[in-house]
């Protein structure tokens, strides 16, 4: 799989916490280490996952995104890896 640029964003915050049976996962990226402006209004397109292990954390058991419902490959890193665009939901700036 080829992407166009891939870089660590040192100043993304990521916090993952338990709560009864459930996780809550939070994360901050500066919008301009994405070179993204947006502004109220603005459509776009995209879509946000996680990809959860079983319980020893060495094997991938479900993938789980906002808008992409075809998250069935779970042993593939190339397919997991793969964007798929036309499987994106709509985003709106508010």
């Amino acid at each position: 799989v080829r992407f166009d640029h891939v870089a660590v964003v040192k100043e993304a915050r990521v916090a993952v916490s338990r709560r009864e049976g459930r996780y809550v996962f939070e994360a901050a990226v500066p919008l301009s280490a994405l070179g993204w402006q947006p502004k109220a209004g603005m459509v776009t397109r995209g879509d946000v996952g996680v990809i959860f292990s079983d319980a020893g954390g060495s094997r991938n058991v479900l993938r789980l995104y906002y808008a992409n419902k075809e998250t069935a490959i779970v042993n593939d890193i190339p397919s997991e890896a793969r964007l798929t665009p036309d499987q994106w939901g709509i985003l709106r700036v508010e």
